[in-house]
């Protein structure tokens, strides 16, 4: 998101933009926010939104941590840091409930970003969002994404905003931007 508010930010230098970054859903209803740039499969009907595309998530490890466990190389021998509870409604924490035995998880972290850091430290595999992991050289993909893990990424705002000029101008600016990102699946 960072270029595109900067872009937008130069663009309108008279908008005050606030940004937010947290597992917690703001409510829009409640005007907690006027905009919600949120992955979600099933965003709140009550809200318009807009769907600038699909980030995606694969199996990811540091080179160093595949050099320490030699050839084991399949992903349940592997140790595994997942999300938390307070992301367990994430596509990729129902994966390794399915897939990965518990013994296998060392250590659960409640941000995404953390997982990536973990990750890149060696601690041991995860789930990881393709455009954060993609971006490290010290990290290895173990397996293409597999699209039921895909997270739809949408641009949200309460109806009663359409028409407020600031709140349409950034919110078109943001689609606009993510629409044609590399890091989207479309």
């Amino acid at each position: 998101l960072m270029p595109a508010i900067e872009a937008f930010c130069s663009r309108h230098p008279g908008i005050r933009i606030q940004l937010i970054v947290n597992n917690t859903f703001l409510s829009l209803t409640r005007r907690e926010a006027d905009i919600a740039v949120r992955g979600s499969s099933s965003p709140p009907e009550r809200l318009l939104g807009r769907h600038p595309g699909d980030i995606q998530t694969a199996p990811y490890a540091s080179r160093a941590y595949l050099a320490s466990v030699g050839r084991r190389r399949r992903l349940t021998d592997l140790a595994w840091i997942a999300p938390d509870d307070s992301l367990a409604h994430l596509a990729q924490a129902r994966w390794l409930a399915r897939t990965i035995p518990p013994e296998q998880i060392v250590m659960t972290i409640d941000t995404l970003v953390g997982m990536v850091h973990a990750v890149e430290q060696g601690v041991g595999a995860a789930m990881l969002l393709c455009p954060l992991a993609d971006a490290r050289k010290e990290l290895v993909r173990l397996a293409d994404p597999d699209p039921a893990l895909d997270t739809p990424i949408w641009i949200l705002t309460h109806p009663d905003l359409r028409h407020n000029a600031r709140v349409r101008a950034c919110s078109q600016f943001l689609f606009e931007r993510l629409s044609v990102d590399p890091r989207l699946s479309r």
